[in-house]
């Protein structure tokens, strides 16, 4: 199962809740640095810095993987604001906005562990929780 989370993305509705709420209090004790392609698609998608923040203050995990080596998070707020970061490399990835009422007909369910199942419970092994 290790390697299988190695490959695959897990929804935060399949994460176990120790683990979600680890990585959160990591990514908000962390200092990021933004990547010229954040900044790129920050202005192609229309984006504020303040949408970003608020985004990474007030948003909610969404998903976890490790697929370039590093950990990474999707956190989306309240309004649909999205944005990916890496805890490892301490960048602020991408964004882009996700309507609330997008039904994700284009989502690649079998690019996440279970197909995105939720209540699986499953460890992230990267967070403290984990390596404690």
């Amino acid at each position: 199962m290790v390697a299988l989370l190695m490959e695959k993305k897990i929804h935060s509705l399949s994460l176990n809740d120790d683990c979600s709420a680890s990585l959160m209090t990591e990514m908000k004790k962390t200092k990021f640095t933004v990547t010229p392609y954040f900044k790129k698609r920050l202005v192609e998608r229309g984006l504020s810095t303040t949408d970003i923040i608020n985004a990474l203050t007030n948003g909610k995990l969404i998903e976890y993987h490790t697929l370039k080596g590093t950990r990474r998070l999707l956190v989306r707020d309240d309004t649909g604001t999205c944005v990916v970061i890496d805890l490892d490399t301490k960048n602020v990835i991408t964004t882009y906005f996700n309507r609330f009422n997008d039904n994700h007909s284009t989502l690649k369910s079998n690019e996440y562990v279970g197909d995105g199942k939720s209540g699986l419970n499953l460890k992230c092994k990267g967070c403290s929780k984990c390596n404690s």
